[in-house]
């Protein structure tokens, strides 16, 4: 296994004690819950070839970004791990055996501007072939992206929207209990 440091500095999770959030972290747990309650919806406006609608990850790191930011935290990217495990998919495995995928594993820190930090990760994805560069690069968006989006519980529809799948579903229900 191969680790790249972002920044040159790298740690071991494993033996990294990890802080209980609430207790050793007030500041930043005060900022996290503002943020989240600030955050705006990113609507669903782009379409995807195989997804069908999705947000663009660009979006929905913008947004996180900029909540963040403005309640003195930051999301910081730490380590990427280049990974061929025995827990990959036989076919992932290979793939990555033999050069043409690559697992990726990455960490994060969340920072609030009073010191107070907690270490986020791993997060996994796999680089799949094709320009395998081009998918690498890929994964550290899908992973800073889905980052912002669980961390900060980033809504991808409007209540409106969200009504309205609610009363398709049961308009389907009630069909289907009618044949």
């Amino acid at each position: 296994m191969t680790a790249i440091a972002i920044p040159p500095t790298t740690f071991d999770v494993a033996s990294t004690p990890r802080p209980y959030w609430g207790l050793q972290n007030p500041n930043l747990n005060k900022a996290l819950a503002e943020a989240q309650a600030e955050v705006e919806v990113v609507v669903k406006g782009s379409v995807h070839p195989t997804y069908g609608k999705v947000s663009k990850a660009e979006d929905i790191i913008s947004a996180g970004k900029e909540v963040l930011n403005k309640h003195g935290l930051a999301l910081i990217p730490l380590t990427v791990e280049h990974l061929v495990e025995p827990r990959l998919g036989d076919l992932d495995a290979r793939l990555a055996l033999h050069g043409r995928a690559c697992w990726m594993r990455f960490y994060f820190k969340l920072v609030h501007k009073s010191g107070e930090y907690e270490l986020i990760g791993p997060r996994d994805w796999l680089a799949t072939p094709g320009k395998l560069g081009t998918n690498i690069s890929a994964c550290d968006t899908n992973a800073l992206n889905y980052t912002y989006r669980d961390l900060l519980g980033i809504a991808r529809y409007t209540t409106e929207e969200i009504v309205a799948i609610e009363r398709a579903e049961e308009e389907e229900t009630l069909k289907a209990a009618m044949r």
